[in-house]
């Protein structure tokens, strides 16, 4: 699990209108791409994955492939994201390094490296 640090000094509050919205957006940019199947990173991508899966018609599955769309919720510093060099990938949100850092890379928001991002699912 991830945690807030010294540097992120400022909140950024990811609402459910602004995940119905990044899922539309994803969608569009998506549809009409060939992947056999959706693999969501453990937990951070389970909401987006789900919801992908759904509109996409594409099963949630356990082996990845070079045509295997890779799901998360953010693309943070792009660690996560940069060990599948091969696939697709799509985050909700992604703070400007990690948009630098992760080719392949498709997402509806930027938000600054010193926000933290707080999603409506968070408690």
């Amino acid at each position: 699990m991830v945690e807030r640090t010294a540097l992120q000094t400022e909140t950024f509050n990811y609402t459910y209108e602004m995940f119905l919205h990044s899922i539309e957006i994803l969608t569009s940019r998506l549809k009409g791409k060939y992947y056999n199947g959706i693999y969501v990173i453990p937990r951070g991508g389970l909401m987006i994955g789900l919801f992908l899966s759904h509109r996409l018609r594409l099963p949630i599955i356990n082996q990845i492939t070079n045509n295997t769309l890779i799901i998360d919720d953010i693309c943070d510093t792009g660690n996560t994201l940069i060990k599948y060099p091969n696939n697709d990938k799509a985050v909700l949100v992604t703070k400007v390094t990690g948009a630098i850092n992760v080719n392949k890379l498709n997402y509806d928001i930027t938000c600054k490296d010193n926000e933290w991002v707080k999603f409506f699912w968070e408690v």
